[in-house]
């Protein structure tokens, strides 16, 4: 049978291997409609071409978007993302006024670079910076002095305050807009607040963590007195304890919304690594991110509305932007998850309802 009466369809199902070898044993019906195809194709992209052209010569002017802030130098992730996620934004939000709210991680910590440090310290779960860590906590200053931040809201922990206290100083942000708050802590697992095979004291962290009792009476050893005498305590003890990655989300979430609440303008919080990846999943929450490097933060912003309203917020961060990478591998499995969880609901009062009574005979 000649190739030349087979229907093009024949084409579409046929396996590429068996292309390929038709093609190379030069078949002249297949050479002629191979042919055929090309043409056709080449035709198509040329029509494509002149309606894109003519589109654009009758479209409205582009609005020329807002500039980009300054790219992050010398940070190499150790691997990249290749399946970064979609960025979420308003459309045609009309509104009087935009807040901006960048989450930071602190600075390089000592147990990192001196492994014995652990096991010989005191207070093996809240380490200091080391000189690298301070370097950075005020240069990254410079990428944030754009956003014009009114008030820093930093994690009780030592390396968060450090960190939070020297970017505040580049930044020009009095200590009285400063404000200490647990809500926005370290993740309180065991395995994540020490290193090296340090432990944890026995009991709940609010019995240990403070050594005078209390947050009031313990930070003033760690500030300076013109500085204890005007910042701002927030949360002042901790809650769940020990916590994991599900359930800290929440508690992450309500300490930024806390802070941007309390904040006229934009807000800078210093937190830690899973403080930055709440930042993120609070508004996509199968996100993954994976590495956040010292002092990587990330960018979220809402509008108020004409009505005075905030809206939900966006986050504005691309995925390899300043030290923080995250990607969508786990949507399917959240979507499953949530979607399963919903049925679950609906199912429950069904399932889990009690027997109606009944009268036994001979009753009335």
């Amino acid at each position: 049978m000649h190739t030349s009466h087979l229907p093009s369809s024949f084409f579409c199902h046929l396996q590429q291997r068996h292309l390929t070898n038709q093609i190379r044993l030069n078949l002249p019906g297949t050479c002629r409609l191979l042919n055929q195809r090309v043409h056709l194709s080449a035709s198509n992209h040329r029509l494509a071409a002149v309606a894109a052209q003519a589109r654009s010569a009758t479209a409205e002017p582009a609005v020329q978007e807002a500039p980009s802030r300054p790219e992050t130098t010398g940070r190499t992730p150790q691997w990249e993302i290749t399946t970064p996620l979609p960025q979420y934004g308003p459309e045609n939000t009309v509104s009087t006024a935009r807040q901006y709210m960048i989450v930071m991680r602190h600075g390089e910590r000592i147990d990192e670079i001196d492994k014995s440090w652990s096991l010989n310290a005191a207070r093996p779960w809240d380490p200091h910076l080391t000189d690298k860590g301070e370097q950075q906590a005020r240069a990254v200053a410079e990428n944030l002095r754009q956003y014009e931040i009114k008030k820093v809201f930093m994690s009780p922990f030592y390396r968060c305050i450090q960190t939070a206290m020297m970017c505040a100083e580049e930044l020009g942000i009095p200590p009285e807009h400063w404000t200490v708050s647990c809500g926005v802590c370290e993740l309180l697992y065991p395995r994540i607040m020490v290193k090296n095979g340090a432990r944890l004291p026995e009991g709940h962290i609010n019995d240990w963590f403070w050594e005078r009792g209390s947050m009031q009476d313990s930070l003033p050893p760690k500030l300076p007195k013109e500085v204890m005498a005007k910042i701002k305590l927030g949360q002042q003890t901790f809650g769940r304890f020990p916590e994991n990655l599900i359930n800290s989300r929440p508690r992450f979430e309500r300490g930024f919304q806390e802070a941007a609440d309390a904040t006229e303008g934009n807000v800078l919080v210093v937190t830690h690594g899973d403080g930055v990846a709440s930042s993120i999943t609070r508004m996509i929450p199968w996100a993954v991110a994976y590495p956040v490097l010292h002092t990587g933060y990330t960018v979220a912003f809402r509008d108020r509305s004409p009505e005075g309203a905030w809206g939900k917020w966006h986050l504005q961060s691309k995925t390899g932007e300043n030290g923080v990478w995250f990607n969508g591998h786990l949507q399917p499995a959240f979507m499953a998850w949530s979607g399963a969880r919903a049925v679950y609901r609906v199912l429950t009062p069904w399932v889990h309802r009690p027997a109606a009574h009944t009268t036994p005979a001979g009753e009335k």
